[in-house]
């Protein structure tokens, strides 16, 4: 009976200290899965923002079409306003010409 007991004694030992290997099992496992689920939300926002730099680049390429686009305006009105005065000197010339005469 005594080594009975002593055995009995024994296993229950074994299982009193197999008790915090278990609870420290069960909180790694509730780490993990708070920590997977901190994962999926961190790359949620990762995927987000990706969306949103997509999104902000392809503004920047629009806004810069629109700025090239009229600079070319620009330009063709300069070359405009260059060929209206060199018609208004024409112009100014042939007058002097004929009020010269």
């Amino acid at each position: 009976r005594a080594i009975r007991d002593s055995s009995d004694i024994a296993a229950a030992f074994e299982r009193w200290v197999e008790l915090p290997k278990w609870g420290m099992v069960e909180r790694l496992e509730k780490d993990q899965e708070s920590l997977a689920r901190e994962c999926e939300r961190l790359q949620e926002k990762l995927e987000q923002a990706q969306r949103d730099l997509e999104g902000s680049v392809a503004r920047v390429m629009r806004s810069e079409a629109v700025v090239a686009d009229f600079q070319r305006l620009m330009a063709d009105n300069q070359e405009g306003l260059r060929a209206s005065s060199l018609q208004v000197a024409q112009t100014q010339r042939e007058r002097d010409a004929i009020s010269a005469r």
